[in-house]
């Protein structure tokens, strides 16, 4: 994980120390209600307040920072590199949630948020319904805000790329969606 890159100059093992820092300041800042955390945060307010909401539901950054350092560590294994450059990690999720089962068989819950690590992130219509309602997804629509902004310098170039742009319409859909799931479930 050290010596692969996630982008250039950032390998999948700091990416993942990253990703479980900003988890942690993103749960803070949303669970403690609190203005300003470690890290620049672009989140449109209405996600923001869901958010807020999921975060009760959420597991809290003690309880996600192995899965968080380690959710990317397969992608050594299924590393294709384009004729362009450009790195591409196939089915990485797969891949990770095998590694991390050989390397730590004992905890199945940093496995099965591995295995579902991407889902925020590739959901379509109806998938998306049906996931709104899995007791992690609070958890890891929370992961992916932290995972979008570790990822917003080192692969899009700011927050004021189209890449970015999308990828947070996109999760803020997928974050409405869940927040209407689980306020739902606990109101019923």
């Amino acid at each position: 994980m050290k010596a692969c890159e996630q982008a250039k100059g950032l390998s999948i093992y700091q990416h993942g120390l990253d990703v479980a820092n900003r988890y942690r300041d993103l749960h803070t800042i949303l669970h403690m209600y609190a203005v300003k955390g470690c890290y620049n945060w672009d989140i449109p307010e209405q996600t923001f307040l869901q958010l807020r909401e999921l975060v009760k539901l959420a597991l809290h950054p003690k309880d996600t920072r192995t899965y968080h350092v380690f959710h990317d560590c397969g992608k050594p294994r299924c590393l294709l590199i384009d004729e362009l450059g450009r790195r591409h990690f196939p089915d990485h999720a797969k891949h990770s949630a095998e590694i991390f089962q050989q390397l730590f068989p004992d905890d199945k819950r940093s496995r099965d948020l591995i295995l579902k690590d991407m889902l925020c992130h590739t959901l379509r219509g109806d998938e998306a319904e049906s996931f709104s309602k899995d007791p992690d997804a609070p958890t890891l629509i929370i992961t992916a805000w932290a995972e979008l902004h570790a990822n917003a310098e080192a692969l899009f170039g700011g927050f004021d790329t189209d890449s970015f742009k999308i990828k947070k319409k996109q999760l803020s859909k997928i974050t409405a969606k869940i927040y209407k799931a689980q306020h739902q479930s606990t109101v019923s």
